[in-house]
C-alpha cells in the first residue's frame, strides 16, 4: 500500500475497531440483561426461526457492496442496479417465507412458528430497502462515518429490544426488536447519505460476474453454520438450541470484535494495491501479525474465565452455556486469525477461492457435527465447529501461497510469541482462579472476574514484550502496535498542546 492509503487504512482500522467495540460492548449487554429476562428456549425458538430467513436470504447472498469497492470505477449504474437486485430478491425471500412457515412449523411441530416467520418476513423487505450508497463510507474509507452509522443502528436496536422484552417477557420482544431494529437501520442509511437509489438493470452482467461467487460463498456457509442450528435444534431442542448460540455469540466476540473491524477496513487498502502483489503480501503479513497480537490472548483468556464470566454475565438458566465457552473461544479466535485471507482472493478478483475453502470448511463439518450431537450432545458440536476450523487453515494456507505467495514460516512466524505468551498467561490465571475459590456474593464474584482478567492481561502483555525483547526487537506486530501507540500519543499531545 501507499504511505496515504495506508495511514487512511490504519485510522480506518482504528475507527471499525472503536466502533466493534461498542457494538460488542452493546451486544453483551443485550445478554446479561435477556438471560434475566427471557429463556434459552425464547432464544432458541426465535434462532431456529432466523435460520429458517438466513437459509432463503441464501437468494440475497450476492454481496454487492463487496463489488462496487472492488470496483473502484463503479458507476451510478452500477450502484442502482445492486439496489435493485438486493431489493427484489428481499421481496422474493419474504413471499417464499410467508409460503415455507405454516410446513417448517409443523416439521418442527410447534404452531408459534408461523406468526414469528411472517413478522421477521417484514424485516427482509426493510433490509432490501437499505440505501447502497452507505457502502461509500468504507470504499472512500470514510471510517468516522461508518463508526457513526454502526454505533447508531446498534444503540437504537438495544435499546428497542430491551423496552420490548421488559414488556412482552417472551420471544415476541425478539422478533419484534428484530424487525424495528431493520428498519431504524434503512431509516440512518437514508438519513446519513444523501445517495438516492432508482430502479435500474443495466449493469447485471458486471455486477453478477463477481457477486455469483459470493453467493457460493454464502451457500457454503450456511451449509456450515445454518445446518448446525437445523440439528442442533432438532436434536436438542429449543433449550440446547438457545445455549449453544448464546455460548457461541459470546465465544466470538474475539471475532467479532477485533478480527471483523480490521478485515472491513483493511480490505478497500487491499483492493487498491492488488496490482502490486509483493506490496499486498507485506500488507497481509503486516495485518495477520497485528490481528494475532490481540485475538489469541482475548480468545485463550475467555477460555480460561469461562466459568466466572458466566456466573457474572448471565442468568442462572444460562450456566450451562460455561463449557461451550470454553470450547467455542478457541473456534472464534482461529476464525479471527485466518478471516482475513478470504479477503486476498476478493482484492484479486478471485472469489471462488474463498468458496472454495467454504465449501471445504462444510464437508469436514457436516460429518463431525453429526456424529458429536448423537453422541456427546451440545458439547460434541461445540468441538465439532472447532475442529472443523483447525482443519481448514491448511486449506487457507496453501492457496495463499499459490496465488501471493505467501510462506507458512512467514505466516507462523507472527504467531509463536502470541501463543506462548497466551499459554503462560493460561496458566497463571488458572493457578490464581484454583487458589481462590468463587465466592457466593454477586460483588465478589464480579471482583474476582475482574481481577483474574487483570492478571491475564498483565500477564499477557509482560510475556509478549519479554519474548519480542529477547528475539532482538524484530519487525513485528509488537513493533508496529508500539510506533502506532507512540504516533497516536505525539499527535494527542500536539492537539492538546
Amino acid at each position: 500500500m501507499t504511505t496515504g492509503v495506508a495511514g487512511k487504512v490504519t485510522k480506518g482500522a482504528a475507527w471499525m475497531i472503536s466502533s466493534q467495540a461498542i457494538d460488542t460492548l452493546v451486544g453483551t449487554l443485550a445478554t446479561i440483561v435477556l438471560s434475566r429476562l427471557l429463556v434459552p428456549a425464547d432464544f432458541g425458538l426465535t434462532t431456529l426461526a432466523l435460520t429458517l430467513v438466513a437459509i432463503l436470504a441464501l437468494l440475497r447472498s450476492f454481496s454487492f457492496d463487496l463489488v462496487l469497492i472492488q470496483r473502484q470505477d463503479a458507476t451510478r449504474q452500477d450502484y442502482d442496479t445492486a439496489w435493485t437486485f438486493s431489493l427484489l430478491f428481499s421481496a422474493l425471500i419474504a413471499l417464499l417465507l410467508v409460503v415455507a412457515a405454516k410446513p417448517f412449523a409443523s416439521y418442527y411441530n410447534d404452531p408459534r412458528l408461523v406468526p414469528v416467520i411472517m413478522f421477521i418476513a417484514l424485516a427482509n423487505v426493510l433490509e432490501g430497502l437499505q440505501n447502497i450508497g452507505i457502502v461509500d463510507f468504507r470504499k472512500d474509507l470514510l471510517f468516522a462515518r461508518e463508526f457513526t452509522f454502526v454505533v447508531l443502528r446498534r444503540v437504537g436496536s438495544f435499546v428497542i429490544t430491551v423496552v420490548l422484552a421488559v414488556h412482552f417477557r417472551n420471544y415476541w420482544s425478539l422478533v419484534i426488536g428484530t424487525v424495528l431494529g431493520q428498519a431504524l437501520s434503512t431509516l440512518l442509511s437514508y438519513v446519513m447519505h444523501p445517495y438516492r437509489p432508482r430502479f435500474d438493470f443495466s449493469s447485471w452482467r458486471e455486477i453478477f460476474g463477481f457477486s455469483k461467487w459470493n453467493a457460493v460463498n454464502a451457500v457454503a456457509h450456511a451449509m456450515s453454520l445454518q445446518a448446525g442450528n437445523f440439528l442442533i435444534g432438532k436434536v436438542g431442542g429449543y433449550g440446547a438450541l438457545g445455549l449453544f448460540n448464546t455460548a457461541n455469540s459470546i465465544a466470538f466476540l474475539t471475532s467479532t470484535a477485533i478480527g471483523a473491524p480490521i478485515n472491513r477496513a483493511v480490505y478497500p487498502g487491499y483492493a487498491m494495491t492488488a496490482h502490486d502483489p509483493p506490496r499486498l503480501r507485506d500488507a497481509f503479513y503486516r495485518v495477520i501479525a497485528v490481528i494475532a497480537l490481540v485475538v489469541i490472548p482475548a480468545g485463550v483468556g475467555m477460555a480460561a474465565v469461562a466459568d466466572s464470566l458466566t456466573k457474572v454475565m448471565l442468568g442462572p438458566e444460562f450456566q450451562a452455556v460455561a463449557p461451550l465457552i470454553a470450547i467455542l473461544a478457541f473456534r472464534g479466535l482461529i476464525h479471527a486469525s485466518v478471516s482475513n485471507v478470504p479477503y486476498i482472493y476478493l482484492a484479486l478478483g478471485k472469489p471462488q477461492l474463498a468458496s472454495y475453502s467454504l465449501i471445504a470448511r462444510a464437508l469436514i463439518l457436516l460429518p463431525l457435527l453429526l456424529v458429536g450431537l448423537l453422541h456427546f450432545g451440545i458439547l460434541g458440536a461445540a468441538w465439532a465447529f472447532t475442529a472443523s476450523m483447525v482443519l481448514e487453515i491448511p486449506i487457507h494456507l496453501f492457496l495463499a501461497h499459490q496465488q501471493l505467495g505467501v510462506r507458512v514460516g512467514a505466516f507462523l512466524n507472527s504467531l509463536w510469541r502470541p501463543v506462548l505468551a497466551a499459554t503462560l498467561m493460561t496458566l497463571v490465571v488458572r493457578f490464581v482462579s484454583a487458589t481462590w475459590e468463587t465466592p457466593a456474593e454477586k460483588t465478589m464474584q464480579i471482583t474476582r472476574l475482574i481481577a483474574l482478567v487483570v492478571v491475564g492481561a498483565i500477564t499477557y502483555v509482560a510475556s509478549v514484550l519479554g519474548l519480542w525483547i529477547l528475539s532482538g526487537r524484530p519487525r513485528g506486530s509488537e513493533r508496529i502496535v508500539l510506533d502506532g501507540a507512540r504516533e497516536r500519543l505525539a499527535t494527542w499531545t500536539r492537539r492538546t498542546a
